[in-house]
């Protein structure tokens, strides 16, 4: 087996099982699922939250959609494609739609049943990056009120995804399909619209709109943003 086949299955296997892990520990420590919350408490649980908003701020601004823009503009370019309709943005759109629609049929639903080395270096800061967003969207769920089935089955899920994601790219580029590389870009910008509306519509509002530590709050998103900064400056 071609060794970057073989960095490639072991970051989906990876992947898959260290997003189950983090993702999963909130939900099953006490702590976080005490409903008798005392201040501390909860400053400590919106703190977690602000975090990991800076997190998925600097993921999305830093990160996924400067990639994305260079990427789908160099295949637009080899297809020699012109148009004057903002077609990067407008997938971007898609993505941020796609999870608006999702997110309000389960709420409905839910309301009805009344509840190569640089390849490794690649794979290796995928990881870290997913290993903090997904306890970070842990926690806000659990924060939340989310059922512990509900965590479980959005977690599982997100887990899925990038696992997914990457048999679906293994796929295309060992079938060398000549589409392969816009169909990437393409799902880069559908990704770069969900952290969009995780990021702007779900945790900066909810934490930044609800009274008390404000500044503390901003601070700790500056801190998750620059650690996201900092790991995507070395990377």
């Amino acid at each position: 087996m071609d060794y970057l086949l073989q960095v490639k299955i072991g970051a989906l296997v990876g992947l898959l099982l260290l997003t189950l892990f983090f993702g999963l520990i909130p939900a099953r420590i006490k702590w976080f699922r005490d409903t008798n919350r005392t201040e501390l408490h909860r400053t400590v649980l919106s703190l977690i939250s602000c975090f990991a908003g800076g997190v998925f701020l600097a993921a999305c601004l830093l990160d996924i959609i400067p990639d994305y823009l260079s990427d789908i503009s160099a295949e637009l370019d080899v297809r020699k494609v012109e148009t004057s309709f903002p077609l990067a943005e407008f997938i971007m759109a898609a993505g941020f739609f796609m999870v608006l629609i999702l997110e309000r049929i389960v709420l409905n639903c839910r309301e009805a049943a009344s509840t190569d080395s640089k390849v490794l270096e690649i794979c290796i800061a995928i990881l870290v990056h997913k290993t903090i967003i997904v306890f970070s969207l842990s926690v806000k769920l659990v924060q939340s009120a989310v059922r512990p089935l509900w965590v479980a089955a959005y977690i599982s899920v997100f887990a899925m995804m990038s696992p997914i994601g990457i048999a679906i790219g293994i796929s295309v580029m060992e079938a060398k399909l000549a589409a392969g590389a816009l169909i990437q870009a393409v799902l880069e910008g559908l990704a770069a619209g969900t952290f969009i509306y995780i990021t702007f519509l779900e945790i900066l509002p909810h934490e930044l709109n609800s009274p008390g530590k404000q500044l503390l709050k901003v601070l700790f998103i500056l801190l998750g943003f620059s650690i996201m900064a900092a790991l995507t400056f070395i990377g």
